[in-house]
């Protein structure tokens, strides 16, 4: 019984120690297209696909964000690079992922409240089957995008969930976090890009 019950206890203890080690926060230093006007109304809630051309060899504050297309749910693409001009949040989650269900209220509350604000929901290797509930328990209604292959995952080199891109105006990589984002860890990221 002794022995059933410290095998239960390291278990516990190496899932625990996984999922904190996996999403501990650390912030880093550092076709048809849709156009500007379709949005934010024509990129509502929807769920998409990615595609990617090539992968950089580090990502790092200050660069350039990797260029990739969005499948929308309607048929149409959308490449991030076509956003410019506009702020953007990549969010790198699962639904298995306690911390991403954690942070997901308030990337929602942000999306809604700012009108050019772009929040991209990056859905890690789930099926849509797995997705959609999720999305409709949160009350998604940023843009979905689905990586089944883990390509838009590998593209931004994102180790742990979630993860989070911080991408100003200017299409560059103004901030990266991994980890559960606090309400004002997201207002501090927020300020970087608005």
């Amino acid at each position: 019984m002794a022995t059933r019950r410290t095998v239960s206890l390291l278990m516990l203890l190496i899932i625990v120690t996984t999922t904190l080690a996996a999403c501990g926060g650390e912030k880093l230093a550092g076709t048809e297209a849709v156009t500007l006007t379709d949005l934010p109304s024509g990129f509502g809630r929807g769920f998409g696909e990615a595609s990617l051309e090539k992968r950089p060899a580090n990502l790092a504050t200050g660069q350039p964000a990797p260029d990739f297309r969005i499948v929308l749910n309607d048929g149409r693409y959308v490449n991030l690079s076509e956003l410019q001009g506009r702020p953007v949040i990549i969010n790198f989650w699962a639904t298995w992922c306690p911390p991403c269900r954690a942070e997901m209220p308030d990337l929602v509350r942000a999306y809604e409240a700012y009108d050019d604000l772009v929040v991209l929901a990056a859905n890690v290797e789930e099926p849509i089957g797995t997705v959609s509930p999720f999305a409709d328990q949160f009350r998604m209604s940023m843009p979905i995008v689905l990586d089944p292959d883990g390509a838009l995952q590998n593209l931004y080199q994102v180790s742990a969930m979630p993860t989070s891109y911080f991408i100003d105006r200017d299409g560059n990589i103004a901030a990266i976090w991994r980890g559960l984002m606090t309400p004002d860890v997201l207002a501090d990221m927020l300020a970087q890009i608005l």
